[in-house]
């Protein structure tokens, strides 16, 4: 069988997405944490690593509870683990 096929034996639409993507929840909650990400490098510019925290715990909450995981929410999980690290070390060197 071919890669262009799907394994019912039809062909497979090249740009098409998988069903969660597709998903109206799966897209509010996916933007609602890159919101989240948007807010925690304002508030880390700004030097305000409580607000920091609170809105990586509310991001994770959401991407932990309400999402499944692939490749798009690892790469937001990703993001976030990188902002817990930098707001960590600019707490503990504060």
């Amino acid at each position: 069988m071919d890669d262009a096929a799907s394994t019912d034996g039809t062909a497979a639409k090249p740009n098409s997405k998988p069903p969660i993507v597709q998903n109206a929840d799966y897209k509010s909650n996916a933007l609602y944490v890159i919101d989240k990400i948007e807010a925690i490098q304002k508030e880390y510019n700004d030097k305000d690593y409580d607000e920091c925290e609170s809105l990586l715990e509310i991001a994770y909450f959401v991407l932990d509870k309400d999402m499944t995981i692939d490749d798009n929410t690892q790469l937001l999980h990703n993001q976030l683990d990188a902002w817990k690290k930098l707001i960590s070390d600019a707490t503990t060197t504060s």
